[in-house]
């Protein structure tokens, strides 16, 4: 019985270390260590250079050592179209057209303009311009050839 009273007893003080203040300073540091905490390893602070101290430092490093790296490369949408010729093929599937037949022009779509402002879909936009070049427009433009047939179709019912 004693053993387990011990156990509890010590299971218990070390759950309630984990909710104890955390001293005099009341902040803890934010510097990250390999080591745990345990001084086991080495402290990445003192030995690596100041180059490659957070993602914006090391993304300006990888610039400088080659400026065509994966890392900083931005997706280039006007020269994929134009590669891809997706205006003609817009308009040999006649999106356009059909798109106007249904009721839908440039007009209409300039009116919902202030809706899409109230709703706050453009500053979102503008916000994650990175996200959007980066990762929606390759998709959206690479898949185009195979989705512009099936829109046309779309639109025809």
């Amino acid at each position: 019985m004693a053993p387990l009273k011990l156990l509890l007893v010590a299971a218990t003080a070390g759950m309630a270390s984990a909710f104890a203040p955390l001293g005099v300073s009341g902040r803890q540091s934010l510097q990250l260590h390999e080591t745990f905490g345990l001084g086991l390893g080495e402290d990445t602070y003192k030995n690596q250079p100041d180059l490659l101290k957070g993602e914006a430092e090391y993304k300006q490093y990888v610039n400088r050592i080659s400026e065509d790296n994966m890392l900083n490369r931005q997706y280039n949408v006007i020269r994929r179209v134009r590669e891809l010729d997706l205006l003609q093929a817009t308009i040999d599937a006649g999106v356009l057209s059909k798109l106007e037949k249904n009721g839908l022009d440039l007009a209409k779509l300039e009116k919902l303009l202030p809706l899409a402002e109230e709703l706050g879909l453009l500053s979102l936009a503008a916000n994650n311009q990175q996200l959007l070049i980066n990762l929606v427009a390759p998709i959206l433009v690479e898949g185009a050839p195979f989705l512009l047939p099936v829109v046309a179709g779309a639109l025809e019912v």
